[in-house]
């Protein structure tokens, strides 16, 4: 499986990543970085061995995932 980080501001693809936790860390430094409001235009899909895809979280969703991960 592959874990992605999504822009809804441009549509395109922030990061890859092989964990759920990876992906996590990265949005909440992209957020650490921008600003809590950044996490708004953030969602988490994951993508299974079939290739399709779900999202897992978005927004402030997904930031409530911050605090879930080590």
């Amino acid at each position: 499986m592959t874990y992605e980080l999504w822009s809804g501001i441009s549509g395109n693809l922030v990061g890859a990543y092989s964990s759920e936790e990876a992906a996590i860390e990265a949005a909440r430094r992209a957020v650490a970085r921008n600003g809590p409001e950044y996490v708004e235009s953030l969602a988490l899909v994951v993508e299974d061995d079939s290739g399709d895809s779900h999202v897992i979280a978005e927004g402030r969703d997904l930031s409530r995932r911050f605090h879930v991960t080590a």
